[in-house]
């Protein structure tokens, strides 16, 4: 089936921990407060993205860093 998908143009968004956060392509299911990730940093990735050609198919879910103090934009 991957085989398939890629010949017809998907591909998975490459995202490790450690990426900074681009709400772009990933959504955030969990933000943990970290005093040793920077913050909006990726910290785990929990389901991948993927992208057919430019255009979004599914965004990859992911863990963000916070510091202990701070709240993300939108929550």
């Amino acid at each position: 089936m991957t085989d398939f998908l890629q010949s017809k143009g998907v591909r998975k968004i490459e995202i490790n921990p450690g990426d900074e956060f681009d709400p772009a392509l990933m959504d955030a299911v969990s933000i943990i407060d970290s005093t040793t990730e920077k913050p909006h940093t990726v910290v785990e990735v929990v389901e991948d993205g993927y992208l057919l050609g430019d255009t979004l198919i599914r965004p990859s879910k992911v863990v963000v860093s916070k510091r202990p103090s701070e709240v993300l934009s939108g929550e």
